[in-house]
């Protein structure tokens, strides 16, 4: 059984762990009805909660429908992926049966709201004697019991769609708008198109935020006159972007540099590069560790830096293989996270 409160097929983890599992066990998937379309795997039984009413007695139906759910079969493991009242559950569900999964700590946009969720997530994490994490440098940032840390990392889909012909910058950016400040990337194409204007640039734009700041970016964009290379698409699902990172000559990963973001490793990098494209990619410590001179550049946070980065890219186009690129992530691939999904799986079993 998996308990995750985002709607199946828009969280891409989730997405790829139900649909490796469903090849090889009886799996329900429990989730809410975000009112998104509804994805369907003929491999899964997909159960949908409402999000009618405030948050608590939303939250409260969640849990509650969920262990109905529970109870109504013989599941052998729980799959949990960390919200918050989760360790409600521990009061019904086997703590030999179940696994706390944390993908990410908190992310507000202040610091007392990041220290009380964490503090709020450590609680909950003690009511737990079995935890996957996306990385052990995150569960040491959230303090966790390393005795029961499993590590869970980011996998990425291998595309096949050859060599790339790196000569014309054509930037993909994939992934969440909120807190992200995409628009300082959309400021530094402005700044770089201002230095460098006889080269041709194109910029696509993927994803969505809960402040409506696809919005904001088109502003932007008719501001700094910039319709012409720059398009926000808005969201698209996983398994229909495989046209954009097909065009692309560049991908960026552009996270602020923060505390919070810091250790966390992003979906995204891992996607470019399997893409075989090089990455421009703010300095957190989680992307130092993926990128090199290989397969991208690293930069600060700001306009002017992406401007700079993305000249020395474009100067460096001559140096980079696609094949040399995808092979600095080889192990990086979902089927290799999912084997490593199975075997705690296994173990929890056994």
């Amino acid at each position: 059984m998996i308990i995750n409160q985002s709607q199946f097929g828009y969280l891409i983890d989730y997405y790829k762990y139900a649909s490796f599992l469903g090849k090889e066990y009886d799996v329900t998937y429990c989730c809410w009805d975000y009112g998104n379309i509804r994805l369907k795997n003929k491999d899964i039984t997909i159960r949908y909660i409402s999000r009618h009413g405030n948050v608590l007695n939303r939250n409260m139906r969640y849990i509650s429908e969920s262990l109905q759910i529970y109870r109504s079969d013989h599941f052998d493991v729980v799959l949990i992926n960390y919200f918050r009242g989760c360790s409600l559950t521990s009061l019904f569900i086997s703590k030999n049966k179940s696994i706390l999964d944390i993908r990410t700590g908190a992310i507000n946009a202040t610091a007392w709201e990041r220290r009380f969720r964490n503090g709020v997530l450590w609680i909950e994490s003690l009511f737990f004697r079995q935890i996957s994490i996306i990385s052990f440098a995150l569960g040491k940032k959230l303090r966790l019991n390393h005795r029961k840390l499993l590590e869970l990392p980011l996998g990425a889909e291998m595309l096949n769609i050859g060599s790339k012909e790196l000569s014309e910058i054509k930037l993909l950016y994939v992934g969440s708008f909120t807190l992200r400040r995409i628009e300082d990337t959309i400021y530094g194409v402005a700044r770089f198109k201002k230095d460098h204007p006889g080269i041709k640039l194109s910029y696509i734009i993927i994803g969505f935020g809960i402040e409506h700041e696809d919005e904001k970016f088109r502003s932007i964009i008719q501001e700094l006159n910039l319709q012409k290379d720059v398009t926000v698409k808005g969201y698209i699902h996983q398994d229909l972007l495989t046209p954009y990172y097909r065009w692309a000559t560049i991908g960026v990963s552009y996270i602020p540099i923060t505390s919070y973001y810091n250790y966390q490793p992003p979906t995204k990098t891992y996607e470019y590069l399997q893409a075989g494209m090089p990455v421009l990619a703010t300095r957190t410590c989680a992307q130092t560790e993926i990128i090199n001179e290989k397969n991208g550049v690293l930069i600060r946070d700001n306009p002017e830096a992406f401007a700079d980065g993305l000249h020395s890219l474009f100067c460096r186009f001559h140096e980079f293989r696609s094949g040399t690129i995808q092979e600095t992530v080889k192990e990086y691939t979902w089927e290799n996270t999912y084997h490593k999904l199975r075997t705690i799986i296994e173990n929890k079993i056994r």
